[in-house]
């Protein structure tokens, strides 16, 4: 409606092969189906001298800044076809994700995503640019592993958790120890109840017996405390 209202849009993007008359539209699909649909016989394009390669290269970041807003799903396919081309996939992160418009870190997530499948193998070194357009070579960054502690949180997390309590009370320690505490004895009973039932032995039951009952006055303060 609005091409056929005499609305101006940016001109699309086409490649014309060397040796061939092909030509070969790399962004502009919706524009040219729109220019069709009202019989319109031209249309204004860009031209640039190149193949299917270059034609996808451009595609891959098309729409980063009009038309149709990507989502995250066509980010993360153009991603994927970065990866899957054997000369792109060479290349950096942080080159793949300028070429397809997108942060590195996502490019980083979804060659692992890929990885852990087992539908990519890249190389440990990659190309990349500096500053002064120079390609050079240099091994992929390793993902710091993420270190889950209490609660399923990240060491950074917990941290940062920590900072904003401000320093360790006493009972901060004691929540703290009791806690470490409980998990050791925990696993205690879990293989103490494996060694009775292999061995027929009856010397820790005393034992065992002494912590139930310490664990019994614990909860019934916690049910007091709730209610």
């Amino acid at each position: 409606q609005a091409m056929s209202a005499g609305s101006i849009f940016p001109p699309i993007i086409v490649f014309a092969e060397k040796g061939s008359k092909r030509y070969l539209l790399a962004d502009g699909f919706a524009r040219l189906a729109a220019a069709k649909q009202i019989e319109c016989e031209t249309i204004t394009c860009t031209l640039y001298e190149g193949g299917v390669h270059e034609a996808l290269g451009y595609a891959l970041g098309a729409n980063d800044d009009h038309g149709q807003r990507r989502t995250q799903k066509d980010k993360r396919n153009a991603i994927t076809l970065a990866l899957k081309d054997p000369e792109w996939c060479e290349w950096s992160d942080a080159e793949i994700g300028r070429l397809c418009r997108v942060d590195e870190k996502t490019v980083a997530k979804v060659t692992e995503d890929l990885t852990i499948k087992g539908l990519l193998h890249r190389p440990k070194k990659r190309k990349a640019r500096s500053k002064s357009g120079k390609i050079f070579k240099r091994d992929a960054k390793k993902k710091k592993p993420e270190i889950r502690i209490e609660g399923g949180q990240t060491e950074e997390k917990q941290a940062l958790k920590k900072a904003k309590r401000g320093p360790k009370t006493q009972l901060d320690k004691d929540l703290e120890d009791t806690y470490l505490a409980i998990e050791a004895i925990k696993g205690i009973a879990m293989s103490g109840a494996d060694l009775v039932e292999k061995s027929g032995s009856f010397e820790f039951k005393k034992d065992f017996e002494y912590c139930r009952d310490w664990f019994d006055e614990a909860a019934k303060a916690c049910d007091a405390k709730a209610a």
